[in-house]
C-alpha cells in the first residue's frame, strides 16, 4: 500500500488550522484574551466590560481596529497601578468606576497633587464618536482666564483679583485668574483674555474668589478633585439582543457594530445561542498589560 507524503509547508499548514482556537468550523471567531469576561483590577479600580484595554483591539480577525467594549471607554493599565483614560489628545487619570449608575470619575493626569499652582492648558474634550456625556443637567466648572492684558481703554475688573502664585506671578505684562463657573464672567475678560479653558469639576468651592489662599494656588484643590462623566446606552438593539444572550458587544472605531462575541470565542450577527449560561463575573483578577 503507497503512503503519500504531504509536503512539509502543506502539512504544517494543516495541523495549525486544525489547533487554531477550536473555533466553529465557518464562524467567526475572536481572542478571547481580547475581551474582559472577568473583572479586573488595576491599582484600586475595578476594570470590566464595556471597558476595554486601549491596545487590545482588532478582536474580530480579519477586522482591524474592532474591540470588545463601547466607544470612548478604551483605558490602559500603567505600572499596573493607575488606569489613563484618553479624551481627544489628553490623559486622565479614572480613581473609581460605578458600573450600577454607569459613571466613572477621572481627573487630568498632568495635575500634580505635589503643584501647589496647577496650570490649565486645554479644555475637556469628549470626542463625538464616544458614548461619553457629563451625567449632570448643570456640569459645575471653573473658568481658567490666562495671558489677559488690561489698560486704560480695556481696564480690569476691580473685583477680581489675578493669580500671584507659580508660573502665573513670573509675567508682569500680563495676568491670569481663575473663576467659579457659577458666576457669570465679565465680559471684558473674554476680550482682554487671548486663551479661556472651561474645566469641569465635582463640586464648587463656597466663599469668595478673592481671598488670598485662592488666588495662591487654593484652585488647585478643586482641580485635583477631577470631576465625573457617564456613559450613555445609545447602544443598538442588536448590541442589546447580544448583552441580553450574555454576550460582548464588539465595536468598530467608527462607533458601529460589528457583531456580538459569544463564549467559545465564537461570533454571532446578533446574538449567542439560546440558552447559554451567562459567563462568570464572580472572580477577580490582576491586570497585567
Amino acid at each position: 500500500m503507497l503512503h503519500h507524503r504531504l509536503p512539509l509547508p502543506l502539512l504544517l499548514a494543516l495541523l495549525l488550522a486544525a489547533s487554531s482556537h477550536g473555533a466553529p468550523s465557518g464562524a467567526d471567531s475572536y481572542d478571547p484574551n481580547l475581551c474582559m469576561w472577568r473583572p479586573s483590577t488595576c491599582g484600586t479600580v475595578s476594570i470590566n466590560y464595556p471597558f476595554y484595554l486601549y491596545d487590545k483591539t482588532a478582536v474580530l480577525r480579519g477586522n482591524d481596529g474592532s474591540f470588545c467594549g463601547y466607544p470612548g471607554l478604551a483605558i490602559r493599565c500603567e505600572d499596573n497601578k493607575q488606569v489613563v483614560l484618553q479624551l481627544g489628545d489628553d490623559n486622565y487619570t479614572v480613581s473609581n468606576i460605578d458600573y450600577t449608575n454607569k459613571i466613572f470619575y477621572l481627573a487630568d493626569q498632568e495635575l500634580s497633587k505635589d503643584e501647589s499652582c496647577p496650570r490649565v492648558d486645554h479644555n475637556v474634550t469628549l470626542p463625538s464618536s464616544s458614548w461619553l456625556s457629563f451625567p449632570d443637567n448643570r456640569v459645575d466648572c471653573l473658568f481658567f482666564f490666562l495671558d489677559c492684558s488690561f489698560g486704560s481703554v480695556r481696564p480690569r475688573p476691580i473685583d477680581i483679583s489675578p493669580i500671584r502664585c507659580g508660573s502665573f506671578g513670573e509675567q508682569t505684562a500680563v495676568e491670569s485668574f481663575v473663576l467659579p463657573g457659577n458666576e457669570a464672567p465679565p465680559p471684558e475678560m473674554f476680550l482682554a483674555c487671548p486663551l479661556v479653558i472651561q474645566v469641569p469639576v465635582l463640586k464648587l468651592p463656597e466663599g469668595p474668589r478673592n481671598d488670598s489662599r485662592w488666588i495662591n494656588g487654593g484652585y488647585g484643590d478643586v482641580l485635583s478633585g477631577g470631576f465625573r462623566l457617564g456613559w450613555e446606552q445609545r447602544k443598538p438593539r442588536a448590541c442589546q439582543q447580544c448583552e441580553d444572550s450574555y454576550g460582548r458587544c464588539g465595536y468598530n472605531k467608527a462607533g458601529e457594530f460589528t457583531g456580538c462575541l459569544c463564549s467559545g470565542e465564537r461570533v454571532e450577527a446578533q446574538n449567542c445561542t439560546t440558552g447559554a449560561s451567562p459567563p462568570s463575573t464572580t472572580s477577580g483578577m490582576s491586570l497585567h498589560v
